[in-house]
């Protein structure tokens, strides 16, 4: 009597796969080149540093004015820059073919601390390269603004940003508008750095304090480590990772 339920069982269970196969994967775009040049605080040339985008083992070394050329996926995404005698840094921002990086490296002179300034550095570039790559991987699904983007857009409040966003609207004006999700009348979750803040408006973050912020307008677009369980699936959720 159990035969036939279990030929069904995988039945269905081929159905279930080849559904999954046929579902629908949004295609990494082709990396493109990206100019770009590394200066010190006075806006001199840096020959010899190193560049390095995300965590792949792609390195370049600028030559002799301090220029380079990289390639890149477009999108949000991180890179490192190092040379001797400086201190290293790393920055979150939009890849494009129709722009450029231009990345400052602070020299730091030769002194009995210059060790310890450095180790210090390298220990901080660490944290921020971790959360960094956390920020550019959850921003491949949902609508991400990095600071550049807010910039251009000028808002005067973070909900500005969400005046035209499919999936959310704002009600209210200034500081005291509120955002909810236009499926619901309640409030996305709010993250920053990674971490939950229950009851925070989203204005109380100032545009001009945020590194990248994505927003998701549904559960399913949600990265698996943004899932925290306090997260009502109708409400959406918005990540901010500050400067």
């Amino acid at each position: 009597m159990s035969m036939p339920h279990a030929r069904l069982s995988a039945h269905l269970l081929q159905i279930a796969i080849i559904a999954a196969l046929l579902v629908p994967v949004r295609p990494l775009l082709a990396q493109q080149l990206m100019p770009g040049v590394v200066r010190d605080e006075l806006g001199l040339p840096i020959a010899g540093a190193e560049v390095v985008v995300g965590r792949t083992a792609q390195k370049i070394i600028t030559d002799a004015d301090g220029r380079f050329v990289i390639a890149v996926h477009p999108g949000v995404g991180y890179v490192t820059a190092r040379a001797p005698g400086t201190l290293p840094t790393a920055d979150l921002l939009r890849f494009s073919s129709d722009d450029s990086l231009d990345i400052r490296l602070d020299r730091i002179s030769d002194t009995t601390d210059s060790a310890i300034r450095s180790a210090k550095a390298e220990r901080f570039l660490n944290r921020i390269v971790a959360l960094y790559a956390s920020a550019s991987a959850s921003a491949r699904t949902g609508v991400a603004f990095t600071d550049r983007d807010i910039a251009r857009r000028t808002p005067s409040y973070t909900t500005d940003l969400f005046r035209e966003l499919v999936g959310f609207r704002t009600v209210g004006s200034g500081v005291t508008a509120s955002l909810y999700s236009a499926a619901s009348k309640c409030a996305p979750t709010i993250m920053v750095d990674g971490r939950e803040y229950l009851n925070m408006r989203i204005n109380e973050i100032a545009p001009s304090s945020i590194k990248l912020l994505v927003a998701y307008n549904a559960y399913a677009i949600i990265p698996p480590d943004l899932r925290i369980f306090r997260l009502d699936p109708a409400c959406g959720l918005i990540s901010v990772t500050l400067k």
